[in-house]
């Protein structure tokens, strides 16, 4: 069913790209963001704007779902290597709402886990902040979610890439939390999901869980035009067998 799930959600990525290019560019002009080109990818993607919208979002469906006095703490830190440094910034072209997904539900599964794991408590809130560190090479862009939230056993390890499989807990009401803030979140779809779209640009998604102390997402993205090239689904068109010849 993973497989399935797989190719058919990377077909609707797809088509769903290409409908969203399609209504981007024939909007009016005056509508698009200053200094951006026509479309929904922006050539000079910030992640590091992205990845503070998304932990601001975060924060705030943490703090009302649980009943927060302070909002959670998430450290957004940056880096590049000395040969792309200029200012410090780093930018390329991407598709900001594919990359703020992906870092919402990356962020989500920290805070609830981070929550849970202190039960409530502030002070031990506090003292677990979530760290997203935000690095790059002329080549790649590569981001870093790490919490100190107690890890993911290892009896679940295998199984957090599966559609069929959530780690909302329910009698704390982590479901609930979930299904706000992005699409189909709670239902065992998120993390594959994001990884999906990773991929369908040519990045990649990967998780280091080291249990009793914490998981480390890293989430790597192509910076150069050239490579970050769309993952068509290979098992498309061979379900439907041609007809014989006359």
């Amino acid at each position: 069913i993973n497989n399935w799930l797989d190719t058919f959600l990377l077909s609707r990525i797809g088509t769903e790209m290409l409908t969203s290019q399609y209504i981007a560019c024939t909007s009016s002009i005056k509508d698009s963001p200053k200094g951006r080109r026509g479309g929904i990818v922006d050539h000079a993607c910030d992640p590091a704007i992205i990845c503070d919208r998304a932990a601001k979002h975060v924060r705030k469906l943490c703090k009302s779902h649980y009943n927060m006095e302070q909002e959670l703490e998430i450290i957004i830190e940056t880096g590049a290597s000395c040969e792309i440094s200029g200012q410090g910034r780093v930018r390329f072209p991407y598709v900001p709402q594919y990359l703020f997904y992906i870092l919402v539900e990356l962020l989500k599964n920290s805070a609830r886990a981070t929550v849970e794991s202190s039960g409530g408590d502030q002070s031990q809130i506090r003292a677990r902040p979530i760290v997203v560190t935000v690095g790059a090479d002329p080549s790649q862009v590569a981001i870093r979610v790490h919490d100190s939230a107690g890890g993911i056993p290892f009896s679940v390890a295998d199984r957090v890439w599966s559609y069929m499989y959530s780690t909302a807990n329910q009698s704390t009401g982590g479901t609930g939390f979930s299904q706000q803030g992005t699409p189909l979140a709670g239902f065992g779809v998120g993390l594959p999901l994001s990884r999906l779209y990773a991929r369908y640009l040519g990045g990649s998604l990967h998780l280091l869980s080291l249990p009793g102390i914490g998981t480390r997402a890293y989430l790597y993205l192509k910076r150069l035009e050239s490579e970050a090239r769309e993952e068509v689904p290979s098992h498309i068109g061979h379900s439907v067998q041609p007809e014989p010849p006359l």
